[in-house]
């Protein structure tokens, strides 16, 4: 999945920088350059650096504004890639299965970036070998290259992060592009290192294949990607350096995320939240205390609690406080004569809500004495039957 989605923005990247061809091409030497020059870094990455990875869709338009949307059917699963343009800069966030997984930079000619990377000695391009890594590349290259994608892998273990390098010579155009694993060491993915060649040519000029040693050999299209040479040439450096630097550049155009791989969105999905409600008693007197208890799980701490007790209508008690873990919380009020309904709503960090309630019923707390009993049979006629006499004795009670 990853190498799909790096070639869907390698594709949409390198389109939009007029770099591919797939035949030989018919125009004279590249067109003078119609673009606005890249000033500065900052300039450059000013919509970049604020994707995050961590960002829905909805984040990053409300961050970076309305994009062009275009989606792509990949495997098992469906791609959207979102471009944002501002002053002839493109930058793009590729988005599957919800997820932020690359971002990317460009601009419409190539040349227009070429004085952000410096002095570059282009003509160093073929003494590149394999094992080299970025900071042996950026000695034998003059300069630091120019971060034009990355790529986040949340299927590792820690959590790492792709970064495509550009060179690019201000003069012709030719662009180098290398893929460096977040260590420094290129990666192995197919396609993770091209060259892009422009022959200089004089106005009126058309393009030519490439001179090669052998006659009968068929000839090189100019401007489609160079192999790269089977053996290193002598004046290459013999040794790699014992250590790879551990910091970024200060001209990197993004650090290195600060986050420890476990605050990623590999983490385990958080569990729906819910509150239950229990009375803690099965009923209550007139003037009594009542109670229940809210027990509290899932979603994300703190919660916000508003408890609510009352009584056919009366408000008993009425309280909101915040719990900092799952777990257990009581509200109670004085109970009076009726149905005493406990009532709680239950706000989480992220803004999830859920509520509950539960009834328990409250009767009137009269106490008699024997005094009260006899006083209500005062009236009661014995006639010595007595069936009679009981009857009349109940009768009075009712």
């Amino acid at each position: 999945m990853k190498r799909a989605i790096l070639a869907l923005m390698l594709v949409s990247l390198l389109a939009l920088s007029g770099c591919i061809t797939d035949s030989e091409p018919v125009a004279t030497a590249l067109p003078p350059m119609e673009s606005a020059q890249i000033e500065s870094r900052e300039e450059l990455y000013e919509l970049y650096n604020q994707i995050d990875f961590n960002m829905t869709i909805a984040e990053l338009e409300e961050t970076l504004g309305p994009a062009a949307r275009d989606e792509v059917s990949l495997e098992n699963s469906t791609g959207t890639t979102l471009t944002w343009e501002r002053n002839g800069i493109y930058t793009q966030a590729a988005i599957s299965d919800g997820l932020i997984v690359g971002k990317a930079v460009s601009v419409e000619d190539p040349r227009a970036v070429a004085p952000l990377t410096g002095d570059v000695q282009f003509a160093n391009v073929h003494k590149i070998i394999n094992g080299m890594d970025y900071a042996q590349i950026v000695e034998l290259m003059g300069c630091e290259g120019l971060e034009i994608l990355a790529r986040i892998n949340r299927d590792e273990s820690p959590v790492t992060i792709n970064r495509l390098m550009r060179w690019t010579d201000p003069e012709t155009g030719s662009v180098l592009q290398i893929l460096f694993n977040q260590d420094g060491t290129v990666c192995t993915d197919d396609n993770s290192s091209s060259l892009y060649e422009f022959p200089t040519l004089e106005p009126g000029a058309t393009y030519a294949p490439t001179p090669t040693a052998d006659p009968d050999a068929s000839p090189r299209p100019t401007a489609i990607l160079t192999p790269a040479p089977t053996e290193a040439p002598t004046e290459a450096p013999t040794e790699a350096p014992t250590e790879v630097p551990t910091e970024e550049p200060t001209e990197e155009p993004t650090e290195e995320p600060t986050e420890e791989p476990t605050e990623e969105p590999t983490e385990q999905p958080v569990e729906e939240m819910s509150v239950r409600v229990a009375p803690n008693q099965l009923s209550g007197f007139e003037g009594d205390t009542i109670s229940a208890t809210a027990t509290i799980a899932g979603g994300v701490a703190p919660y916000t609690v508003h408890g609510v007790v009352t009584c056919d209508g009366k408000t008993l008690s009425d309280e909101t406080f915040t719990m900092e873990t799952a777990g257990t919380a009581t509200i109670s009020g004085k109970a009076v004569y009726g149905t005493a309904r406990f009532s709680v709503s239950v706000t989480d960090a992220q803004g999830n809500a859920c509520s509950a309630a539960a009834e328990t019923p409250v009767a009137v707390n009269i106490r008699e004495s024997s005094s009260d009993w006899l006083a209500t049979m005062r009236d009661v006629e014995l006639t010595g039957d007595w069936r009679e006499d009981l009857l009349a004795i109940a009768k009075s009670q009712l």
